[in-house]
């Protein structure tokens, strides 16, 4: 494998470069320092992600602001494959992340229900006993 590359599956790869230009144009629109084309309305909840600052975009949004697309047909133009590998690569931590999140936060809150239902209580926080 060659330095700057990362493999995102068995057939593919996709340069660092790529994914750090991806990283870059989401960072700098969370800023507010760049405007994306608008998100689709229609655009499943799944692939819609959300820039720091709060504003929405997609993958295409982020391919038709580089001009990473590919126009099949007589349809939309389509981020090109690289594009697409190199957003998948820059979210796959985030979704690692937000996955493990979202399962510690149910498991949690599944606890406290389990506690007040057995009339336990809330749990004494470690500032509480502490005496702080």
């Amino acid at each position: 494998m060659h330095v700057g590359i990362v493999p995102v599956c068995w057939r593919s790869s996709v340069s660092i470069d790529t994914i750090e230009t991806i990283g870059a144009t989401i960072d700098a629109f969370g800023r507010g320092e760049i405007a994306l084309p608008a998100v689709d309305p229609k655009t499943k909840d799944g692939h819609v992600h959300v820039a720091p600052g709060g504003a929405t975009y997609t993958c295409s949004t982020i391919a038709r602001f580089l001009g990473w697309t590919k126009k099949h047909g007589d349809q939309e133009p389509e981020p090109t494959r690289a594009c697409r590998l190199a957003f998948d690569a820059y979210h796959e931590p985030m979704a690692v992340t937000a996955r493990q999140t979202a399962h510690g936060r149910a498991r949690i809150g599944a606890a406290r229900r389990s506690r007040l239902d057995q009339g336990l209580g809330r749990p004494a926080t470690r500032r509480a006993l502490e005496g702080g």
